[in-house]
């Protein structure tokens, strides 16, 4: 099957549908840089007050970082056949060149931590990592808040900012030049991202706005050292047009 008739099929499934996965299944070959130009990311920042009484002679604001993420359903989907394409893998990351001109994110990176004892045991090494066959996805409908107050915060999504120019990471401009988007994860926390990814991606899907919120400052959905993600679908508050190349930042 070829990748678009995949995620044709995946985007026409019905709520509760099934769709048993395997490897090499999509004709994605991630061992390669892949690219992808009808999505593009903006960072962002939520700012959060506090003590912001009138009889207070000052305000505590945090800073919580953030990006949106502007993108049609058929890319939402692809996302999410990507990160299966690494569970299947014995590769530990897949590299993605964002080509959309608007985008302030040039190259996203998903990487997978196949090594779970490595925290525990940090003298254990692995000979050989796990590796998958297959992998049942569930169509599901999603809510705004998808990942809230998750019971099992170890294995929601992080994501971080970085610099592809090595220098700038440890400058105090490191948020402002970052071009680079890293989601870390485990196994686990891949398979609940992919599948949060299909279910956007679906047809019948109808929420057009996705956060997943830091669990200390909002309702959670990924992991507390993360930055927070916001999704946009197309004729939406945030993604306001038909075509992605007409937003305006």
């Amino acid at each position: 099957m070829t990748t678009s008739l995949l995620i044709n099929k995946l985007q026409a499934l019905k709520t509760h549908n099934s769709y048993v996965f395997t490897k090499n299944a999509s004709g994605i070959d991630i061992s390669k840089t892949l690219v992808l130009k009808d999505i593009l990311f903006r960072k962002r920042a939520r700012f959060i007050g506090y003590a912001s009484h009138e009889n207070l002679p000052f305000e505590i604001c945090d800073r919580i970082e953030a990006f949106d993420c502007y993108a049609y359903q058929k890319s939402y989907t692809k996302l999410g056949v990507i990160f299966l394409e690494l569970l299947f893998s014995n590769k530990s990351y897949v590299e993605i060149n964002i080509l959309n001109k608007q985008s302030e994110i040039r190259q996203f990176f998903i990487y997978v931590n196949r090594e779970n004892n490595s925290e525990l045991l940090p003298f254990l090494k692995v000979d050989q990592k796990e590796t998958y066959k297959s992998f049942t996805y569930f169509s599901t409908n999603i809510d705004k808040y998808p990942f809230a107050h998750h019971f099992d915060n170890d294995n929601l999504p992080t994501f971080s900012f970085s610099c592809s120019n090595y220098q700038d990471i440890h400058t105090e401009n490191r948020i402002k030049k970052a071009d680079q988007l890293i989601l870390s994860t485990s196994i686990s926390g891949l398979i609940l991202t992919a599948e949060l990814f299909l279910n956007i991606g679906r047809t019948d899907n109808k929420q057009p706005e996705i956060c997943l919120e830091n669990p200390l400052y909002g309702v959670g959905g990924v992991s507390q050292k993360s930055v927070e993600a916001r999704f946009w679908l197309p004729n939406s508050f945030g993604f306001y047009t038909d075509k992605i190349d007409e937003l305006i930042f």
